[in-house]
């Protein structure tokens, strides 16, 4: 009889040990194993802060842009890209691009290329203060009606090819529609400031303005 209750004890602490066991790997199965803190937390601030850091820069940028002040805009143009400028929305790579020595010391007799008229097809060949008064700043896009972040409005034909020749980069367009004037839809004007990063730093890549064109 002692034989057949310790046998009986022992069946029953080893059934008991069986079930612990299977419910700890069941246990095992379901518990999520620490993780490291919320990546897309972490994305997500840093796209805060590079948004507000391009959104200041781009101000001071526009301020330099209207003052011609070459010299201190060279300072923020990309250190290895250079600023590629384009008088229309399709840029692309056969645009002028002025490297820091361009606008560090500006030649005012030098006349660069800078794509063709719309229409007429005539090479736009101008000195850096003719193209300024011309396509960069002919009108005061300080006072714009819309400041975009990151985003464009199809205003006119002409093909915007920003996304495709900067994919990672950060942009500002500046818009009036030209609104109350006797030619009212055909005038507007764009002003797009494109960034990109270099060593956590954003530096103005691309200045692309646009218009109405035929």
């Amino acid at each position: 009889m002692q034989k057949i209750c310790s046998y009986s004890f022992f069946i029953i602490i080893l059934s008991s040990l069986l079930i612990c066991l299977h419910s700890c790997k069941s246990d095992k199965k379901g518990v999520v194993p620490p993780t490291s803190p919320d990546k897309s937390i972490k994305s997500l601030k840093t796209e805060i802060s590079d948004s507000v850091k391009v959104k200041n820069k781009a101000a001071d940028v526009l301020r330099m842009i209207k003052a011609a002040d070459w010299k201190t805009l060279s300072e923020h143009i990309h250190p290895e890209e250079g600023l590629r400028i384009s008088p229309y929305a399709d840029i692309d790579l056969n645009c002028t691009v002025l490297e820091f020595e361009d606008l560090l010391s500006v030649d005012t007799t030098k006349l660069y290329n800078w794509g063709a008229y719309d229409g007429s097809g005539s090479p736009i060949r101008m000195n850096l203060a003719e193209y300024h008064r011309k396509f960069m700043y002919e009108v005061d896009f300080i006072n714009a009606e819309k400041i975009i972040y990151n985003k464009f409005a199809q205003y006119g034909n002409t093909r915007n090819t920003i996304p495709k020749m900067y994919p990672e980069c950060q942009t500002i367009e500046y818009y009036l529609s030209g609104k109350g004037s006797e030619f009212e839809g055909f005038n507007w004007r764009a002003l797009r400031l494109v960034f990109k990063s270099f060593n956590d730093e954003w530096y103005l890549v691309a200045l692309v303005h646009s218009q109405w064109t035929m």
